[in-house]
């Protein structure tokens, strides 16, 4: 399976989400980034090319997640050269205004090649109303985040987009701490299976989402 992460706005989350499905999954990692941001994994795992250079086309068996930086344009070979044979993209998009903007822009440039669209609401914190609820009674589609960014996607995207909820959380810095998935940690420790039980549940629901594409 080939899975793209991308979003013409940064700092949304797209490597610690290619991170975690890479180590979950037992994926590559194609990259443009110029700078490496893998050092967890071999360099046979990783495939690189510069933005406007072309990944290769890649055969049906080869399992890979594509780590995507810059916006689409005519020289943009990398963005459009691994969407065309991605079978899903993630667009992760948290709730502030360039990040609505910029994810909003980032659908409509990539249905041009492909609807199969999952949209991952990131940086979710809990409205102040739920504050005193206990973690696993929290209803994280009911918080203003993600309530605001699948308004404005319904409002400006004329057809139905998945969006899958990922609250915000240190255990992405762990991840790379540990070069163990979420998943990984809180199936392997208890205290972790404490703090980051609800990121695993929510990136397990996000997995079970794309195998649909599969």
């Amino acid at each position: 399976m080939k899975i793209t992460i991308y979003s013409i706005k940064g700092s949304a989350g797209k490597t610690p989400i290619a991170t975690n499905i890479a180590l979950d999954f037992g994926y590559c990692i194609g990259t443009n980034e110029a700078i490496n941001v893998y050092d967890m994994f071999d360099e046979d795992q990783i495939l690189k090319v510069g933005q406007n250079e072309e990944f290769p086309l890649l055969t049906s068996d080869t399992d890979i997640v594509f780590d995507l930086s810059g916006s689409i344009s005519d020289s943009s070979l990398s963005i459009t050269s691994a969407i065309k044979q991605s079978d899903i993209v993630l667009v992760p998009i948290y709730n502030h205004i360039r990040s609505l903007q910029g994810g909003i822009q980032t659908i409509l440039e990539v249905q041009q090649f492909t609807k199969n669209i999952i949209v991952v609401a990131t940086k979710l914190t809990k409205s102040r109303s739920k504050e005193k609820k206990r973690r696993g009674d929290y209803d994280w589609k009911k918080s203003e985040d993600y309530i605001n960014i699948a308004n404005q996607i319904r409002e400006n995207i004329d057809y139905d987009v998945p969006i899958l909820p990922l609250k915000f959380s240190n255990g992405f810095d762990v991840v790379d701490d540990e070069e163990k998935s979420i998943i990984q940690l809180v199936e392997s420790n208890n205290l972790y299976k404490h703090y980051y039980g609800l990121e695993a549940k929510q990136l397990k629901h996000i997995y079970k989402l794309i195998k649909n594409y599969d």
